[in-house]
């Protein structure tokens, strides 16, 4: 069953993510809320492939409110993230570092969901609706990144009083859940033994090193770059680990190469620990006061804002950033750093473009003592929310020119290399990705709507179940004709969208750790679903026709941070199932247009990917130290 419109005057509403219910008694549990009148609102793709397994029909928030103002909901997070703290500089600024501008990414899912949370309370409240149940954890939980929160909870239940009916939610005291929490907590007593700048090696970090800092999980991507800088400047090089779990595996080429240090603890991002470090009577950190006093700054400054409301809900939210994480990496984190840029003075410091504050922290240290700082993007294109406060970013390719660009990042400040295109970005294994030539052999490429639990999507539910309902049901005159494969994100897969849609598509989906480019090679078109990611580019470097089946309405393509045009002028776009299964009736029975898609592809790939003309990073990092101009 696929999801129906809502109903056009309901009076009950039960909103849930797949989360929220135990699988196998959701059927049960949401079957038997709407016999009591419940209209069901799915929240995630979770969520909605509960309901078509359940066979039961839900709506999506995005039904209540036009692209517009989802749109519009965006613009307004993006202004809240960059602007609330700003009456509080002062009270949030310790050493030149202002803590929630340097950690901003971190809360952004946090203010979308606070405000679209706010939106859809004002429109069901409008709308006559008189109860609107939903979960929520026993004890509130913040966010971090895209990790699950209760923040909309909280905003409905101050929203919508007499009409908010939360639910106690126990999704983390489930088994599963509690044995995941006890992995990160011996994962952190571990740690504590490598949070330190004791080398793998045996060999010491040498001063006037120049240092690669990375996540744990960029060890491989960032593999060439690191052997090419330790051939070109032996016994000079330094590997610094953000995050000290996982540990580099061995199998990484470059290991046993160079020097690995691993940088400090973490602060803690589970609301168990949280909450067990406000139970505990130890000293509290001493900034953490200061830092409460500005958000109350803030809050009394935010009158007429559109966050003024949503400012006031997060509380419990801001309670552990201002109490806790922004001290933690002040106090802890950012000393660590300082301390060891230094003692070592590194000749410069390439970072990874993440912009997780375990990055962007020992980023500021180096910065603070006048060391270079180079950034290097975490993938083939890496989206960018704030301008990088590196001196130089490195670029591999015209659509991450253009990221930088767009954010305000000076051309004067971009320097354009080789070989950051990493081949490939996880481990994979090859596979057969199809098995009857005599069809038309199609590659589908899917990313996820969101990462992680939250109200507001980086791609609508509704246009990606959509886009897959039509891959899924080709014309009758078709479908013996060709074979259809889909290949996810391997990390933010998504497959509950992709059950949503269709359950015979989900058969076709090819195992997350698949090969790439065996799968490019073995196909005859490649369709891009609603997907502007890296592998566009290595599918155009190889001359592969792309069908770009865009179904986003217009107001959500051109909202903040969505480039889904970056890689349009290499594809043929279609936006609906008529002009789908069209051009791919054309591409069957007419060579010419097959022969025109592979032209556009290998002109878009030698225009605006083929870097192979310019210096390696690095003979780029030996020009810059040495002070030559690049531009």
């Amino acid at each position: 069953m696929t999801s129906g419109r809502h109903d056009s005057n309901p009076s009950k509403l039960l909103a849930f993510y797949g989360s929220d219910l135990v699988r196998a008694d959701a059927g049960r549990f949401l079957r038997k809320a709407r016999r009591k009148g419940y209209e069901l609102v799915a929240l995630d793709s979770a969520a909605m492939a509960l309901a078509r397994s359940a066979d039961v029909p839900y709506s999506l928030i995005e039904d209540y409110l036009d692209p517009a103002s989802m749109a519009s909901v965006v613009r307004d997070a993006d202004e809240a993230r960059r602007k609330w703290f700003e009456p509080a500089r002062d009270l949030f600024t310790v050493e030149g570092v202002c803590w929630p501008e340097l950690d901003q990414r971190t809360v952004h899912a946090a203010w979308e969901n606070a405000l679209l949370a706010l939106r859809w309370a004002e429109k069901i409240k409008r709308a006559g609706v008189q109860e609107l149940s939903f979960f929520r954890h026993v004890s509130p939980r913040f966010q971090v990144q895209w990790e699950r929160s209760d923040i909309a909870a909280v905003v409905w239940e101050q929203a919508l009083p007499g009409i908010a009916r939360p639910r106690l939610s126990f999704e983390a005291f489930r088994p599963a859940s509690l044995a995941s929490g006890a992995g990160r907590a011996v994962r952190r007593i571990l740690s504590r033994r490598e949070s330190s700048t004791s080398v793998e090696t045996g060999e010491p970090v040498r001063t006037g090193s120049i240092f690669v800092l990375m996540a744990g999980l960029e060890a491989l991507r960032y593999s060439d770059i690191v052997v090419s800088l330790h051939e070109r400047f032996p016994e000079k090089v330094a590997v610094a680990v953000v995050k000290p779990y996982p540990k580099i595996p061995d199998e990484i080429p470059w290991k046993g190469l160079v020097p690995i240090v691993y940088g400090p603890l973490a602060p803690t991002e589970s609301w168990e620990a949280w909450t067990l470090w406000k139970l505990t009577p130890r000293i509290r950190f001493r900034i953490g006061e200061r830092f409460a006093q500005g958000y109350e700054k803030a809050v009394d400054s935010a009158r007429g804002t559109p966050w003024e409301q949503a400012l006031a809900s997060m509380r419990f939210h801001f309670s552990y950033y201002t109490r806790f994480r922004w001290p933690w990496l002040s106090e802890r984190t950012c000393a660590f750093w300082r301390s060891l840029w230094d003692r070592l003075r590194p000749a410069a410091v390439l970072c990874s473009s993440l912009e997780d504050a375990l990055v962007l922290t020992p980023v500021a240290a180096a910065k603070s003592l006048g060391i270079r700082t180079y950034s290097l993007p975490h993938g083939g294109i890496h989206l960018c929310y704030s301008r990088p406060s590196v001196d130089y970013a490195f670029c591999g390719n015209s659509p991450q020119r253009w990221i930088y660009e767009s954010i305000g990042l000076p051309a004067s400040r971009l320097i354009a290399s080789r070989d950051l295109v990493a081949p490939r970005e996880y481990r994979t294994a090859r596979q057969e990705a199809f098995s009857d030539s005599r069809k038309l052999r199609v590659l589908a490429l899917t990313d996820t709507t969101d990462v992680g639990t939250n109200l507001m999507k980086w791609l609508s539910l509704r246009s990606q179940l959509v886009a897959l309902q039509c891959l899924a049901s080709p014309p009758r005159e078709l479908a013996d004709r060709i074979e259809v494969v889909v290949k996810a994100h391997p990390h933010y897969s998504d497959l509950d969208i992709i059950a949503a849609a269709s359950s015979d598509l989900s058969k076709r989906v090819l195992p997350t750790n698949s090969d790439l480019h065996a799968a490019v090679a073995g196909c005859d078109l490649v369709v891009a679903v609603n997907y502007y990611g890296s592998a566009l580019i290595h599918v155009l470097m190889a001359g592969k026709p792309v069908a770009y089946l865009l179904t986003e309405s217009d107001p959500l393509v051109h909202k903040v941070r969505s480039p889904f045009g970056l890689f349009k002028d290499g594809t043929t776009v279609v936006r609906t199932r008529e002009e789908f299964w069209k051009l791919i009736q054309s591409f069957m029975t007419d060579p010419a247009v097959g022969a025109s898609m592979c032209e556009k592809a290998r002109a878009f790939a030698e225009a605006q990917l083929d870097y192979s003309r310019f210096p390696g990073v690095a003979e780029a990092v030996e020009h810059l130290l040495g002070g030559t101009n690049l531009q």
